[in-house]
């Protein structure tokens, strides 16, 4: 069982714990970020959400409704 949900985690079929909320504003604020010391803010602030979930947000890899497993 252990290994079934590791598997679907890696290939990103389980949602993410977060408020959809949450991951917009981390998305929004991840993509204004100017410099790096901003970025190091909003990693900070939003850390809560998982750094996979950030990374993937901030590299436009996966939309917030996407990482909730509610968008295609």
């Amino acid at each position: 069982m252990l290994f079934a949900l590791s598997a679907l985690r890696e290939v990103g079929a389980m949602p993410a714990i977060a408020p959809i909320e949450d991951l917009k504003a981390a998305q929004k604020e991840l993509l204004e970020t100017s410099d790096i010391n901003e970025l190091k803010k909003v990693f900070k602030k939003y850390r809560r959400i998982g750094w996979k979930n950030i990374c993937k947000l901030w590299l436009q890899e996966r939309t917030a409704e996407e990482l909730k497993g509610e968008g295609g």
